[in-house]
């Protein structure tokens, strides 16, 4: 994968030797083997190369030759002079694949740029370790690309505060979900067992009015199910080609008739909508969690914007989120102008059980609804929002042309 959390001190040795290789002149090609000849400019790069911290390679973009290995690879079991770079790291016998590890001299081959990507290495006795591999590209006098220069940074610690992190991070969402689904059912099998006992201390053996607040209490039960389970994208949907824009001006009419008169809803829709695949109900159930999302975020009015468009996501897109597949998506883009939130509301938003309303108002399960709605349809979601400016979510669904 490709990586970029570095700490600040190994980031500012990266930076460093990166302006330092770009300050080697073009007609100034990397060579330095065990027969060198000492003049002063080679012997200030050494050392400036052999003071490095981590361990460094000077690698031949055509076969993969290592032709410098600075002091701190030598001491890891690195040095690897004269051999190529993917059998002395990986012990392999062709270069890296995107499948296994994403080899630095071929990104680089690709863009001229330099590049971070993470690697498995196993060091010297055999431990697993987790490396992240700052490459840089050299040209020769003509511009054309002779050598990278990739310089090692062991991120294994990071790696296991990180997964310590997401697990204790996990735990807190499942007792949170815990919590929660005790909570709700705790509610809802009060009003059941309630009414029962009433109903078998009564002379009257039916009463219309309690049987139909059993029967609410126990389709709150359904619902609270139902909604877990599309969370945890267990339901099985029954999905179609569609174009999202007629469902869409189908769904806003309902919605104005959800949201009060003082919320308007404008539709941007696009005229050439490639189809997706979805499941019209549950696309549907999403846009009304969103509008009622909205809604409890504008108690004095304002608009509420649906759009739609086509997208394409590849190497050369902007403003489109990281880890996305690429390829082409239909997108769409729910806004409001409501209160907003903050960074610490944010990102917790489609946490199951999350909610920021007063107790016995919401379940914290819409968001959460949504998230796994679109998960199951192989889609992303993402959230943006500002305090006091409004919220915008955006629902990437993959294309069929």
């Amino acid at each position: 994968m490709i990586s970029a959390n570095l700490g600040k001190k190994d980031n500012e040795v990266c930076d460093c030797l990166q302006t330092f290789v770009y300050q080697i002149p073009n007609n100034e090609v990397i060579s330095m083997n065990n027969n060198i000849a000492a003049d002063t400019q080679t012997d200030f790069l050494v050392q400036i190369l052999d003071s490095l911290p981590h361990p460094l390679y000077v690698i031949d973009v055509n076969d993969y030759t290592i032709q410098y290995a600075n002091k701190e690879a030598k001491l890891n079991g690195m040095n690897g002079y004269g051999l190529n770079c993917y059998a002395v790291t990986h012990g392999n016998a062709a270069p890296c694949n995107d499948r296994d590890h994403i080899c630095p001299l071929t990104e680089i081959k690709k863009t001229k740029k330099p590049v971070i990507v993470e690697h498995i290495h196993y060091d010297k006795n055999g431990r697993e370790r987790y490396i992240d591999i700052h490459a840089y590209p050299v040209f020769n006098q003509d511009g054309q690309l002779v050598q990278i220069v990739e310089c090692f940074l062991d991120v294994s610690e990071r790696k296991i505060v990180e997964e310590q992190l997401r697990r204790s991070q996990k735990m807190e969402a499942i007792g949170t979900m815990t919590a929660g689904i005790a909570h709700e059912f705790n509610n809802i099998l009060y009003i059941i067992m309630g009414y029962t006992e009433f109903l078998l201390n009564n002379d009257r053996l039916t009463n219309e009015d309690i049987l139909q607040e059993i029967l609410k209490a126990s389709e709150r039960g359904s619902t609270l199910i139902k909604g877990l389970l599309t969370f945890s994208r267990k339901i099985e949907s029954e999905c179609n080609l569609h174009n999202l824009n007629i469902e869409i001006k189908k769904i806003t009419e309902m919605l104005r008739r959800i949201v009060p008169k003082t919320i308007n809803i404008k539709l941007d829709l696009v005229d050439d909508l490639v189809a997706t695949n979805v499941n019209l109900e549950q696309i549907g159930q999403v846009l009304i969690n969103l509008a009622l999302n909205s809604k409890d975020a504008m108690p004095n009015g304002g608009q509420i914007t649906i759009k739609s468009e086509n997208i394409i996501v590849n190497e050369s897109s902007q403003y489109t989120p990281l880890k996305m597949e690429k390829g082409q998506y239909v997108l769409l883009t729910f806004s409001d102008t409501g209160h907003g939130m903050d960074t610490e509301i944010k990102n917790r938003i489609f946490d199951p059980f999350f909610t920021t309303k007063e107790v016995g108002k919401g379940t914290g399960l819409g968001l959460s609804i949504v998230f796994g709605i679109i998960k199951n349809h192989n889609g992303y979601i993402f959230c943006e929002s500002e305090p006091k400016i409004g919220t915008t979510i955006k629902i990437y669904l993959p294309a069929y042309d």
